[in-house]
């Protein structure tokens, strides 16, 4: 028998947003699809409209192989076994993926955010004038200062409402560690 992909509709620039629950002594995962940039807007209330956010209304076990999640596993877990519902739940409490290219892009955003907060603090002790963030970045590229994106950065894109300002708490970190290895 020949396999051909005919009636398949191939999900393509998806976001998966994923949430594992313990249930009847069990762990089950549970996976939606989204629109990559809709996911963030959503969390934030941007984005108030479920059908701009989802791709599709189904609630997976794997969305890649396009395995959709069982009404009893659903109920058992989430106590209904509607669709709309279960997908806010993950939308607001489950963990996104990302790409290496997203990562990329978050590391380099935040990087610049640190030397900006980094310029607004430093100031030459032989000019007085302010450094310019590209002394402040071969600065940090001498003493060896890596950025830190990762699952802070994450649960701040989680969070809705409260606003983490890590790039500030960087900035001071970086700026000790330049003060210890590069006194003047």
């Amino acid at each position: 028998m020949i396999n051909q992909p005919v009636g398949q509709k191939r999900l393509t620039n998806i976001a998966i947003v994923s949430m594992k629950k313990k249930c009847k002594k069990r762990e089950y995962k549970f996976e939606i699809a989204c629109y990559p940039n809709k996911v963030v807007n959503s969390r934030q209330g941007i984005e108030t409209d479920l059908d701009e956010v989802l791709q599709s209304e189904a609630v997976y076990t794997n969305v890649s192989r396009g395995d959709r999640a069982l009404a009893k596993d659903l109920k058992a877990c989430f106590g209904t076994t509607d669709q709309k519902e279960i997908c806010k739940e993950i939308l607001m409490h489950g963990t996104l993926q990302i790409t290496g290219t997203e990562r990329e892009f978050f590391h380099e955003s935040r990087t610049n955010e640190v030397i900006t907060q980094l310029a607004e603090m430093c100031i030459d002790s032989r000019t007085g004038f302010p450094l310019t963030k590209d002394q402040i970045s071969s600065a940090l590229q001498d003493i060896n200062y890596q950025v830190r994106v990762g699952a802070q950065t994450m649960t701040a894109l989680n969070k809705s409402k409260k606003e983490v300002n890590e790039a500030k708490l960087q900035a001071r970190e970086a700026m000790k560690a330049l003060e210890e290895k590069m006194p003047e």
